[in-house]
C-alpha cells in the first residue's frame, strides 16, 4: 500500500488521523494518495498495514514505535486492520500513548483507555498468547 490518506465516510476526523501518518511516514515523497474507503472494514484493512509498515520501520530505525491513539472508533478499526496482517507485529516495542482522554476513571465507559483495552491491548496478549503456543 502506498502511503497516503485513507477516509471513510462516516468517520469523523479519522481522516486527519490518517494523513498525519501518511505525511510522518512519506514527508518529502512530494505526493499525497487519497485513497476513499467504502466501509470501516475496508478502512482496518489499510490501516492496519500502514501501521504494520510504520511500526516496522520505526522499530528498525529506533527499536521502538511511538503511537497516540484516541478513542472512538479507532479502536475497533485498528482491531480489525491488526487482525489481518500477514506478518510479525513486535508489540513490546510498540510505545502507546493516549490523546484526547477524557477526565473519567480508566473502567468509564467514557474512557479511551478502556476502548483501547478492549479492541487492542486485550487482542495483543492473545495473540502473544497463541505465538507463544
Amino acid at each position: 500500500m502506498s502511503p497516503g490518506c485513507l477516509r471513510s465516510h462516516g468517520l469523523g476526523g479519522f481522516g486527519l488521523v490518517l494523513l498525519l501518518l501518511a505525511l510522518f511516514q512519506a514527508p518529502d515523497s512530494g505526493k499525497m494518495v487519497l485513497r476513499v474507503s467504502p466501509t470501516p472494514d475496508d478502512v482496518g484493512a489499510a490501516v492496519g498495514e500502514l501501521i504494520f509498515a510504520l511500526s516496522k520501520q520505526a522499530i528498525a530505525a529506533n527499536g521502538r514505535f511511538t503511537v497516540a491513539l484516541s478513542g472512538g472508533s479507532l479502536p475497533k478499526i485498528l482491531n480489525k486492520g491488526l487482525a489481518a496482517i500477514k506478518g510479525d507485529v513486535d508489540f513490546s516495542k510498540w510505545l502507546v500513548y493516549f490523546a484526547d482522554e477524557r477526565c473519567v476513571p480508566l473502567d468509564d465507559d467514557d474512557s479511551n483507555y478502556k476502548a483501547c483495552k478492549a479492541a487492542l491491548f486485550d487482542y495483543v496478549r492473545k495473540a502473544k498468547l497463541s505465538a507463544a503456543m
